[in-house]
C-alpha cells in the first residue's frame, strides 16, 4: 500500500486527503492549524461530498510534524500562492519545501498542487 503525504489541508488538500484515504492509501496530512488537524483526526467537518463514506476505515492522520513524512513515497503540496502586486508570493511554498527537505526519503515523488500565476517577471 502506498503512503501519501498531503501538505496543506485547506479547500484543496482536505478533500484530497479524504479521497486518497478512501481509495486505500495511507495518508499523513500536514497543516499548521491545530483546528484543522483536530477536525481531521476526529472526523469532524467532513466535506459534504464525502459524508456517506465510512470514516472508521480510513487510514488518515493529520499533524504538524514533518518527521512523519520519512516513509512517504508521494507528497502532494497544496498550499496557497497569493499574489502581491500581481506577482506570486512563493514564501509559503518555499517554507514547506525547506521543512520537508530533511524528512523525505530518496525517490519520493513531490507534486505541487498550487495555483501559481501563469506569468511571472522577476
Amino acid at each position: 500500500m502506498k503512503n501519501i503525504g498531503i501538505i496543506g489541508l485547506g479547500y484543496v488538500g482536505m478533500p484530497l486527503a479524504y479521497l486518497t484515504a478512501y481509495n486505500g492509501y495511507n495518508v499523513i496530512g500536514i497543516d499548521n492549524r491545530d483546528e484543522t488537524i483536530s477536525k481531521i483526526n476526529n472526523k469532524i467537518d467532513i466535506p459534504k461530498e464525502l459524508q456517506q463514506i465510512n470514516y472508521s476505515e480510513l487510514n488518515l492522520y493529520a499533524t504538524k510534524d514533518y518527521t512523519k513524512l520519512k516513509d512517504i513515497e508521494v507528497i502532494i503540496i497544496c498550499v496557497p500562492t497569493p499574489t502581491v502586486k500581481n506577482k506570486p508570493d512563493l514564501t509559503i511554498m518555499e517554507n514547506v519545501i525547506r521543512s520537508i527537505g530533511n524528512h523525505i526519503k530518496k525517490g519520493c515523488l513531490i507534486i505541487l498542487e498550487s495555483t501559481v500565476a501563469p506569468r511571472y517577471d522577476q
